[in-house]
């Protein structure tokens, strides 16, 4: 056969063949749709866990020194001895009455005529403290005036030791006429805000005491005379009310006052969050700030850390138990200003278990420690001061370098979930948990689905460390698969809200980790579904 007929015949055949394949899968045609296994891919949750974690978004305390270290600088007043009690005016009632120095009546008394003047001190019970001086940053004077006599009065109170803007306090009030029966009666309040107070009596030198001169006459422009009878009663009733008192001076006393208290460290248990920490190196500072003119003495009992679940800390130093001599402030010019006095103590581990008491994260601080005020009696010859604002602090300062002990440390997180769970089928499969870890310690992972009714634990595996450059401490990631198979009623909860959390705990034996604040270990979540597609 020829070349070319041969070409002929092989093309007729192979369209001969090409028709009755068509014929054939014509024939063999069904009803039903053709229906294909095949395996889906769905990335459905994302995250990661870092020491973020427990920084929990207080960038603001830590820093980085030239090593690349991370610091945590903390710094919070664990105690302010409140000592504005000590120099406040108490609640004070002081009524006078005034008799007239005559008997029988009635008397008619032209206007302009004298009737009663007192000049007196209004004594405040404040024990064993001697104020000279006040100042009041709120407060109310209530009067009642009073007056039985049948005709038109000047009562005048006058407290020349109250002053404010330059003006001494002064009230005058013009009385209608009255009777024993039917007195007149007038009640009001001052405003005692920015009032300074002389405390030193109508002589100069006495303490709690402020003077007020009484007068009462004839109103000089009264349109008739008074009739004054000589049992008639003309009374002024003086009421102080929540005097606060914003800068004092005088003697402060010699008392011992408790300042024992219970301190809340909200902020370090949010910054270090989680389980309890082992540091390398840390300093911890108490300062004890006195910006209150007075010489005083502070003995610390004990201070003992605190955390829910855990034994207590006490801090072990020569400071405790041993007395605190604190030097007086001294006021400058202009006021308020006024220079303090510090009294600093360093705790490190070489003179304290400090390790041990910060390294719990403690939730507060249970200090024991009580003041001895003017311990040598009054040496400043009573001008002991005090801004009320700003007393005496005890300040918790932190310098924590973070190379740790982290064998055991757990770090948790709640999973990003993708957005397109609802294209999940009806179906079980395999979950493949994919993760970069960038830490130098290796560890354990396990994984929990939460939702309403609470956690149901899917799985766990490990995870291998970081590469850990020697010379640089740069870390390069090392990646690690966890396989995990759900059911079709997990896959269900997925679809209905339910979340991913991952709990990573790192495992390191004694080795320290130091921290830079680039440790993170990423996840990613594929689900590897078994699906069926209909092709009609």
């Amino acid at each position: 056969m020829h070349q070319a007929e041969k070409k002929k015949f092989l093309k007729g055949s192979l369209i001969v063949t090409l028709l009755l394949s068509m014929v054939i899968m014509t024939a063999c045609k069904r009803e039903e749709p053709t229906v294909w296994r095949v395996d889906a891919l769905f990335p459905i949750a994302q995250g990661k866990v870092s020491f973020a974690n427990l920084i929990q978004d207080q960038e603001d305390y830590f820093e980085l020194d030239d090593e690349g270290l991370m610091h945590l600088i903390y710094k919070d007043t664990i105690q302010a001895l409140d000592l504005d009690t000590l120099v406040q005016l108490p609640d004070t009632n002081i009524t006078n009455s005034f008799s007239l120095p005559f008997a029988g009546g009635p008397f008619s008394v032209p206007a302009g005529n004298e009737l009663y003047t007192d000049n007196t001190n209004i004594q405040f019970n404040i024990n064993n403290v001697e104020l000279r001086e006040a100042h009041l940053s709120s407060g109310f004077l209530y009067y009642e005036l009073i007056s039985e006599i049948d005709g038109e009065l000047s009562i005048q109170l006058d407290l020349p030791g109250a002053v404010k803007n330059g003006e001494s306090l002064s009230l005058e009030v013009i009385s209608t006429p009255g009777s024993s029966l039917n007195p007149f009666v007038e009640t009001g309040f001052i405003d005692l805000s920015g009032f300074e107070i002389d405390l030193r009596g109508d002589q100069g030198n006495e303490f709690n005491k402020i003077n007020s001169i009484y007068a009462v006459s004839v109103y000089e422009l009264a349109s008739q005379n008074a009739e004054v009878y000589g049992d008639d009663l003309v009374s002024v009733k003086l009421s102080f009310i929540d005097a606060n008192v914003s800068f004092a001076r005088g003697f402060f006393g010699n008392d011992v006052y408790d300042l024992s208290e219970n301190v809340e460290l909200e902020n370090l248990s949010e910054i270090l969050s989680g389980s309890a920490i082992q540091l390398e190196q840390i300093e911890l500072q108490l300062e004890l700030n006195n910006h209150v003119g007075v010489d005083a003495q502070v003995l610390i009992n004990g201070l003992e850390a605190q955390r829910e679940g855990q034994i207590s800390t006490a801090l072990d130093h020569n400071i405790i138990g041993s007395p605190i001599n604190i030097t007086r402030a001294s006021m400058l010019n202009p006021a308020p200003n006024v220079l303090s006095t510090t009294n600093t103590f360093v705790f490190d581990q070489d003179n304290s278990n400090v390790l041990d008491f910060i390294g719990m994260v403690p939730h507060n601080i249970q200090v024991d420690a009580a003041l001895n005020m003017n311990p040598l009696g009054d040496i400043s010859g009573g001008n002991d001061f005090i801004y009320t604002d700003n007393t005496i602090d005890l300040i918790l300062g932190l310098d924590l370098p973070l190379c740790v002990g982290v064998d055991g440390l757990t770090l948790s997180d709640t999973l990003f979930i993708e957005d397109n769970l609802e294209d999940l089928p009806e179906s079980s499969g395999d979950i493949h948990l994919y993760l970069e870890n960038r830490f130098p310690l290796g560890g354990e992972i396990q994984l929990y689905i939460t939702h309403p009714e609470g956690d149901l634990f899917v799985s766990e595996g490990i995870f291998e460390p970081g590469i850990q450059d020697p010379l640089s401490s740069l870390v390069s990631p090392v990646s690690s698969q966890v396989s995990i198979h759900l059911e079709r009623e997990e896959f269900e909860l997925l679809r209905n809200g339910a979340q991913f959390i991952m709990s990573v705990t790192l495992l390191g034996g004694n080795q320290q980790m130091k921290i830079s604040g680039e440790e993170e270990l990423k996840a990613k979540i594929v689900a590897d579904i078994n699906t069926s597609i209909s092709v009609e």
